[in-house]
């Protein structure tokens, strides 16, 4: 019995050890072991000094922060320039050479006023008027012809007061402060200036004998310009002159097509009922693609 007993004992133990829990494995041990890293290629390079280039893609306007515009006033081929784009230049100094298509030398042009930087070059104009070439620029109030001859002589002042550019740097938001002139062209009776002020655009006529003025807010009309109560068509803008009494506008075809078909023109009553239906028989006749319209204004005398 006592051999019974031994093995029953015997089976016991061997029933426990096998029943006990299994001791957990160190996962972080078995990752290891299992794992085998591949090599990484490593470049290596001598820190030296160099140029650096990174290229900036963005959108907006760029101002140049001194600039100047200094044109010539009379016409001809530009033979020589004595300066290069950049370099500073002293008042007096000689800028360029103007000649005719023969070769021969009609005129040399100096600075004629102080270098000043503003960030903005503004603006200049010529017309031709009475054989004369005139001459205006944004920054300065008086205007000014050159003759046949190339003398060169002022003509008349625009009094411009505290709306004249300031000849310092600009702050290119704040250019509505002051008087941006567009063009200017005159006849024997009249004087006449588009411009811009405080955010209107503006447009005078000027009488010569009695030096009285007619302001018209073109900002006010929905065609911008004069009203035209002759024929009843578009309201005239004035682009340059023809004659002493002739402004001339231009209006596109299918501006011209849209206003004629409106209400307002169908029912106006102009002063010249016939010129009325000319105008209604000529946009009839225009395509939209077709060039602009040309519209000459005699004026009274």
């Amino acid at each position: 019995m006592k051999i019974g007993r031994l093995f029953t004992l015997v089976l016991i133990i061997l029933i426990t050890y096998s029943c006990k829990t299994k001791k957990p494995e160190n996962f972080e041990e078995m990752a290891r072991r299992s794992s085998h890293p591949e090599a990484v290629l490593v470049k290596t390079i001598k820190l030296e000094p160099s140029t650096f280039f990174h290229e900036l893609i963005s959108n907006g306007k760029v101002w140049s922060s001194k600039k100047a515009v200094v044109p010539f006033r009379v016409n001809g081929i530009i033979k020589q320039i004595t300066v290069i784009n950049g370099q500073n230049v002293k008042a007096g100094e000689l800028l360029g050479i103007v000649m005719d298509t023969l070769g021969n030398l009609i005129k040399t042009k100096d600075r004629s006023n102080p270098k000043f930087s503003s960030g903005w070059s503004g603006k200049s104009g010529l017309y031709y008027f009475n054989n004369n070439l005139y001459y205006w620029n944004v920054y300065n109030d008086t205007v000014f012809a050159i003759t046949p001859d190339l003398i060169w002589k002022a003509t008349f002042l625009i009094g411009k007061g505290e709306y004249r550019l300031p000849r310092k740097e600009l702050n290119p938001h704040k250019l509505s402060q002051y008087m941006l002139i567009q063009t200017i062209f005159e006849t024997n009776n009249y004087i006449m200036i588009r411009y811009y002020l405080a955010d209107k655009h503006l447009f005078v006529i000027i009488e010569k004998n009695r030096w009285k003025s007619f302001v018209y807010n073109l900002n006010n009309y929905s065609n911008k310009g004069i009203i035209n109560d002759l024929d009843g068509g578009p309201d005239i803008l004035p682009v340059t002159i023809k004659d002493d009494n002739t402004i001339v506008a231009l209006i596109d075809a299918l501006q011209l097509k849209k206003h004629v078909s409106s209400d307002a023109f169908i029912n106006s009553t102009p002063k010249y009922p016939e010129k009325k239906k000319e105008l209604e028989k000529l946009a009839s006749s225009l395509k939209e693609t077709d060039n602009p319209v040309l519209i000459l204004v005699r004026l009274k005398e």
